[in-house]
C-alpha cells in the first residue's frame, strides 16, 4: 500500500523514467530503483503511522495512534538489524559498483520514504540517505536537486544491466 502511494505520487515524472520494483542484489533488496534522465535512485518504502527519528546510525520511531499520540517505540531496522538507511545504501552501493564495472560509473542516490498519510519526521541529523521523506514530493524535489544527467541510451543500457543483475540474484536465491 505504501509502495502504491509512492508510485501514484511519482506520476509527475515523464515517460522517460523507468521504475524497477523489488530489486535484489547480493547486499539485499530494496523496493524500487528509478532510472531516468536525472539519474538513478534506490528507494526503500515503509508504510507506517510513525514519527521517524535519525541521529547518524541510530534510527528509531515512535508509533502513533490515529490521534497522533505515541503508543510504542522501536528501532527502524530490517529483519537483519540494519537501519532502513543502511538497507538501501548497501544495495545502492553494490548496484553502483556493478554499473561501474559494466561501463556506467554513475552514482545511485538513496531514499527512505515513510508513505503513510499520518507519518511524520522527527529529529533528522547526519543521515547518509539522500532523502528521508513522508511524501512523494520530497523524493521529486531531491531528484531535481541531485540530478545527474543521463542520456536515453545510457538509461536503456543501465535498465538492462539492473534487470540482468536482479535476475542473476533471483536465480541464486532459488526463486
Amino acid at each position: 500500500m505504501g509502495e502504491e502511494a509512492l508510485v501514484h505520487g511519482l506520476l509527475g515524472l515523464d515517460d522517460s523514467w523507468v521504475m524497477l520494483r523489488g530489486y535484489h542484489n547480493r547486499r539485499g533488496e530494496t523496493d524500487h530503483v528509478l532510472v531516468g534522465p536525472a539519474g538513478i535512485w534506490a528507494v526503500e518504502v515503509k508504510r507506517r503511522r510513525i514519527r521517524l527519528h535519525v541521529m547518524g546510525e541510530k534510527w528509531w520511531y515512535e508509533k502513533l495512534d490515529a490521534r497522533g499520540n505515541v503508543v510504542d517505540t522501536g528501532w527502524a531496522v530490517d529483519a537483519g538489524g540494519r537501519t532502513w538507511e543502511r538497507q538501501v545504501t548497501e544495495v545502492a552501493a553494490d548496484l553502483a559498483a556493478w554499473l561501474a564495472r559494466n561501463g556506467h560509473p554513475v552514482p545511485v542516490r538513496t531514499a527512505v520514504m515513510i508513505m503513510h498519510e499520518q507519518a511524520q519526521l522527527g529529529r533528522l541529523e547526519n543521515q547518509s540517505a539522500d532523502v528521508v521523506g513522508t511524501r512523494s514530493a520530497h523524493l521529486l524535489e531531491a531528484i531535481g536537486r541531485y540530478a545527474i544527467p543521463l542520456d536515453p541510451q545510457s538509461c536503456e543500457a543501465i535498465v538492462a544491466l539492473i534487470e540482468r543483475d536482479h535476475q542473476f540474484h533471483q536465480r541464486r536465491r532459488g526463486r
